[in-house]
């Protein structure tokens, strides 16, 4: 039986942007592609992220944007996804340096 305990916001968030039709903006291509990854990197963090809700916009009528932190490849990204009712838009990746 597989079931799932996405109780928390954090786990509440991903799962509902991970079921969702996912597109790449341009700009996030680029950005994957220079950092020499492909999009299972967005699968992971998607899965082992975390919802940064204080950089999120959460207030809005249609979309919110989320800001999901997470590590990949031994890089620590930052994805910025605008989640919308039927679809999720990567909107940007950076590597995050300390």
């Amino acid at each position: 039986k597989k079931t799932s305990c996405d109780y928390g916001p954090n786990d509440r968030v991903l799962k509902n942007i991970r079921i969702k039709d996912r597109v790449l903006s341009e700009a996030a291509l680029v950005s994957l592609k220079s950092k020499q990854l492909d999009t299972s990197a967005i699968s992971t963090l998607l899965y082992d992220g975390n919802v940064d809700f204080g950089e999120s916009i959460t207030n809005l009528d249609s979309c919110n944007v989320y800001i999901v932190n997470g590590k990949v490849s031994e890089k620590k990204l930052q994805v910025k996804i605008q989640n919308c009712a039927k679809r999720a838009t990567v909107l940007s990746i950076k590597e995050v340096i300390d």
